[in-house]
């Protein structure tokens, strides 16, 4: 339901022009730095088991979907545990080497806020993806999580 609620407070900003006020945390540099090395895991194991091409990159974002959409319903109640924090890491920092922004804590959750007024919950994107499948998307997060940024803020770090 606090997801619901994030999510139309996001899109009545977008409808309506308005500017919306989060209350979020700043991470500490323990948890900063659990989820910059869990999105470091997730390349060098992926650059092992698809390709040393894989980065924090569209084409990278759309294998990773991939798999979760072949394997996603194969996985143990373990996997389903463990992966959306790891992956979520990589899907995160991949939003913030693209859109800019920063990792925060919203209530219970961490998520990347962009220019202070988009956040987003890729760890809890990626649990949905893997237990709804393609209807949720990691790779369509990616792909709209700028929207809501001016059109020159865009980066595309390597």
């Amino acid at each position: 339901m606090k997801y619901i609620l994030v999510v139309l407070i996001l899109f009545s900003t977008l409808a309506f022009g308005g500017a919306v006020s989060l209350e979020f945390e700043e991470l500490s540099s323990e948890d900063l730095g659990d989820l910059h090395r869990y999105a470091e895991q997730t390349v060098s194991m992926m650059r092992k088991n698809i390709g040393d091409d894989f980065g924090y990159n569209e084409d990278s974002i759309k294998k990773l979907s991939d798999v979760i959409d072949r394997e996603g319903p194969t996985y143990s109640d373990q996997a389903k545990n463990v992966l959306p924090t790891v992956w979520g890491a990589f899907l995160g920092e991949a939003i913030i080497r693209k859109y800019g922004g920063k990792w925060v804590k919203y209530e219970n959750s961490y998520g990347v806020l962009i220019e202070e007024r988009s956040l987003w919950f890729p760890l809890e994107k990626v649990m949905k993806h893997i237990e709804n499948g393609k209807e949720d998307s990691i790779y369509a997060l990616y792909l709209v999580a700028g929207n809501d940024i001016r059109p020159d803020a865009a980066k595309q770090k390597p």
